[in-house]
């Protein structure tokens, strides 16, 4: 008399893929990268409204460095 072991649905799944590491970070990389440019514009926008045109064009500057950190990133 054998004991069988009895399968259910676990043995049957597929693995797991893993997410390549690289990946996921060059994606959270290009993704705080907009964030900081539209936090940046965002705020060069304020400033420039409230009359401060120095700080305004800096946050424009910011938003092309933000830019193209996203772009190099990708």
């Amino acid at each position: 008399m054998g004991v069988h072991r009895r399968h259910d649905r676990r043995d049957r799944r597929p693995p797991r893929r893993r997410v390549d590491s690289g990946a996921a970070l060059g994606v959270q990389a290009a993704a705080a990268g907009l964030a900081t440019a539209v936090g940046s514009a965002l705020g060069g926008v304020i400033a420039g409204v409230a009359g401060y045109l120095p700080t305004f064009s800096l946050g424009a500057g910011l938003v092309f460095v933000g830019l193209a950190g996203v772009l190099v990133g990708q």
